[in-house]
């Protein structure tokens, strides 16, 4: 089988895996059934029973669609299906798993196949739960519900919506942070993600920023690459092409923002001096 072959054959079953994964979390936050806590890992991140179950659906789907992987999720230590020498799939089986824990309907699968031979993403799909939006970035071409996606026209920071991870008191106390939410944004939404990130893409907000700690591959590349292959742009902090690394322990710090206008006063902003 070609390699578009094997490309399609893989979004195909991901995407009904995904729709059938949501329908299980969404009965599970209805019920308030099966969404306990299984164990806490060395970075304080919690496991779910959900998470589990998730990522354990999204590999036996991956076996399914025949391809050859190295897999890195969230929640395991990286395995090998089929021999492991076309791709590195990155997986994060429920972003915004704490939220869920609690009933709030705020959450995501995500996943990205990189081309090993190249070391460039080719294919991300992330499925918001709550709402059965697919996200997809295939062929250099980004859509949303299989409609093509573009972003904001919006250029002026005051006018923008801004998304950025503030959750915890050290990170709200960061004179980073400080920059950015003392920016005069329109809107400011303290979550932050693959699935935000995607939403730079098609319009919903203007602009992700992660200055602090840098996010992992899984919670980056997927949002990334379907927001850039809309249209969006991404940069680090300093301005410069974003150093992309796969590496599951690596952390990239980036601003992303739906064009160079509205990137460059972020950049401003997070750069100015405290």
């Amino acid at each position: 089988m070609d390699h578009d072959r094997r490309i399609d054959k893989v979004d195909l079953i991901l995407a009904e895996e995904f729709e059938e994964l949501g329908t299980e979390v969404r009965r599970r936050v209805e019920t308030m059934h099966g969404l306990s806590a299984l164990r806490t890992k060395i970075d304080g991140d919690t496991t779910h029973a959900f998470d589990t179950m998730a990522e354990q659906r999204i590999v036996r789907a991956l076996e399914r669609s025949g391809i050859s992987a190295v897999v890195s999720s969230e929640e395991s230590d990286d395995f090998v299906i089929g021999g492991g020498d076309d791709y590195l799939v990155i997986v994060d089986p429920i972003d915004g798993s704490d939220m869920v824990a609690r009933g709030y309907p705020l959450a995501s699968t995500a996943i990205s196949l990189i081309d090993r031979s190249r070391g460039v993403p080719i294919y991300s799909r992330i499925y918001e739960i709550f709402t059965g939006c697919h996200f997809v970035a295939k062929n250099g071409a980004a859509t949303r519900n299989g409609r093509v996606m573009a972003p904001s026209k919006i250029d002026d920071l005051a006018s923008a919506f801004i998304v950025s991870y503030s959750a915890t008191f050290t990170r709200r106390t960061t004179s980073a942070m400080q920059r950015i939410l003392g920016t005069r944004s329109s809107l400011f939404l303290n979550y932050g993600g693959p699935l935000d990130i995607a939403k730079v893409g098609s319009g919903q907000c203007e602009a992700v920023v992660e200055s602090i700690k840098g996010f992992p591959p899984r919670d980056l590349i997927p949002g990334l690459h379907i927001a850039t292959c809309a249209g969006a742009v991404a940069t680090d902090l300093d301005g410069d092409p974003l150093p992309l690394s796969f590496d599951r322990d690596s952390r990239i710090t980036f601003v992303a923002a739906a064009n160079t206008a509205l990137l460059d006063q972020l950049l401003a902003a997070v750069t100015v001096a405290p």
